[in-house]
């Protein structure tokens, strides 16, 4: 019966490859009802040092499983191929997956897996966190700014900082995950699709509970080992997805706050910022950062305004929305750029409340600051 278990799980994979995702959330609560009887009847009949081997077996199996669920659901809903190597390794950080930007591939080590007693819709949770990671970096790509999605802009920054900063040392990426606007994207991604995937086998369960041979509401939570949270989830026949609440949970954090760096706090935006500015070529790799730059020199006020107009000439209505959002989103993440805007609408309030987030942005920016005083007149109000 064991090997019975096993080759379901291969056929369904098989299936997998070529069925769509509405049609194959049928085929895993068959396979999930399957799984609990078989095991659980002959769980009882192995000695426990086989009882393990086959845990292990069966566990490698079922991430094998929910890899090829993660690849399907991908390329239907997002039109993204993804290659999801599983590499049967021991890691003792329990660390579970990564997305590598040179080959494209998502790598999940099953061993560090099993190790952190992660459950299975967690690996699947993985598999979708990593994917979005590709997904940001096919967006990085695009080459012409309405193509391009403005809250992408602070992620596409900061990932070159970031990847600048832990090219040799992981120190920066480690003390600052949590923080990183990469990370909380993917981590959005991944629970709002994990979360959609929950309420869809939940439906099903709902439509087919007459036929059911088992309590699912008892079977499901003990076979995929879901936290608590889920539980409640799978419970709530009223559940639908609150983005205002995912939001406030798992929400990308502020700009207005501080990276933790050789045990020292540095301004975010700043930091992002003069990295950016340090290193024009990067125009050359993403298209998109061409808006900062004319001749290898940032671009001033007067400048953008005049490339914001420009872009937005034979576009209709919501092409030029997407122009202004993007330029927006271009200032708010210059500082000089932001001071400058506010100055420009007599709003010297929300400058002196800027520059109290940002405090060291006299001693950053002194020669850009000093040019805005000899303009707009002492607009901080303090003799800097």
């Amino acid at each position: 019966m064991i090997d019975s278990i096993m080759h379901r799980l291969d056929k369904t994979i098989s299936n997998l490859s070529s069925g769509s995702f509405v049609e194959i959330f049928p085929l895993i609560l068959e396979d999930l009802e399957y799984i609990l009887i078989n095991y659980k009847n002959d769980k009882k009949k192995l000695p426990p040092d086989v009882e393990f081997e086959f845990g292990i077996a069966l566990t490698e199996k079922i991430h094998e499983y929910y890899a090829k669920l993660a690849k399907v659901y991908v390329k239907e809903i997002y039109g993204m191929d993804m290659n999801i190597i599983l590499e049967n390794k021991y890691s003792l950080s329990g660390a579970g997956g990564g997305y590598n930007s040179q080959d494209g591939n998502m790598y999940y080590s099953t061993m560090g897996a099993l190790l952190a007693t992660k459950s299975d819709l967690s690996f699947l949770h993985t598999c979708l966190h990593e994917a979005c990671h590709k997904l940001q970096h096919r967006v990085y790509m695009a080459d012409k700014p309405v193509l391009f999605p403005p809250h992408m802009l602070k992620i596409l920054r900061e990932s070159l900082l970031e990847e600048s900063l832990t090219e040799n040392n992981r120190e920066f990426y480690t003390s600052n995950y949590t923080m990183l606007f990469a990370e909380n994207d993917a981590e959005n991604f991944a629970r709002k699709n994990i979360y959609n995937f929950i309420d869809n086998l939940f439906s099903l369960y709902k439509r087919r509970s007459n036929k059911s041979s088992i309590d699912m509401m008892k079977f499901l939570p003990k076979v995929m080992k879901i936290k608590d949270a889920f539980v409640k989830v799978l419970r709530d026949e009223e559940f639908r997805l609150d983005p205002e609440i995912i939001q406030q949970l798992y929400g990308e954090n502020m700009l207005n706050g501080d990276y933790t760096f050789h045990n020292h706090q540095v301004d975010k935006l700043i930091l992002i910022d003069k990295y950016i500015k340090f290193h024009p070529e990067l125009q050359n790799q993403y298209p998109i950062l061409r808006l900062l730059f004319v001749e290898n020199r940032v671009k001033n006020y007067e400048e953008i305004l005049q490339d914001w107009d420009n872009q937005k000439r034979n576009l209709n209505q919501q092409g030029q929305q997407k122009i202004d959002a993007l330029y927006e989103e271009i200032i708010r993440l210059d500082p000089i750029l932001m001071i400058t805007s506010l100055l420009e609408k007599n709003d010297n309030q929300s400058v002196r409340d800027f520059i109290d987030l940002h405090p060291t942005i006299f001693e950053e920016y002194p020669v850009e600051m000093a040019e805005l005083t000899e303009k707009y007149g002492n607009f901080y109000g303090l003799n800097k």
